[in-house]
């Protein structure tokens, strides 16, 4: 990840960047199991937003959904990213539908950073995850159990 940090003069780092540093470590603290020491999965992502393309697009705000969706893996895990809440209490990931190509085997669904276990079922449309409760950070992840630990 590259963060645009540009420290005073003095070497003094602007309170606006430091927030959100802050902020990054603070996610970083209940989720950095789905980042640190995880590969990419066969799909890097799904949903429906896209990014600006072309000059002078860097400030450009993005609202992300909650079906669009970032993958990483580790071991006998797959997290998924989930880069908005939902509105709801259910959430779908499309990927893993029965008759997709990069469907897997999955085992268990827990929530981030809890370690809850979550109902699910597997359609031919995706996974379907049923919340048990509201997400408490806007950006959250799920780990997902996809094969049996030997």
């Amino acid at each position: 990840m590259l963060l645009n940090v540009a420290p005073r003069a003095d070497g003094t780092i602007p309170e606006e960047q430091q927030e959100i540093l802050l902020k990054i470590g603070n996610w970083l603290s209940r989720y950095g199991e789905a980042i640190y020491g995880t590969r990419p999965w066969a799909i890097f992502k799904e949903g429906p937003t896209s990014f600006p393309v072309g000059s002078f697009v860097d400030g450009t705000e993005i609202e992300f959904t909650s079906q669009d969706i970032r993958f990483t893996q580790k071991g006998d895990y797959l997290y998924a990213i989930f880069m908005n809440s939902p509105e709801g209490n259910q959430l779908v990931i499309k990927s893993l539908g029965t008759d997709k190509p990069h469907s897997l085997d999955v085992k268990e669904v827990e929530s981030l950073p809890q370690r809850e276990k979550l109902n699910w079922r597997k359609e031919k449309e995706g996974l379907f995850i049923e919340l048990k409760r509201k997400p408490e950070d806007k950006i959250f992840a799920l780990r997902l159990k996809i094969r049996q630990g030997e």
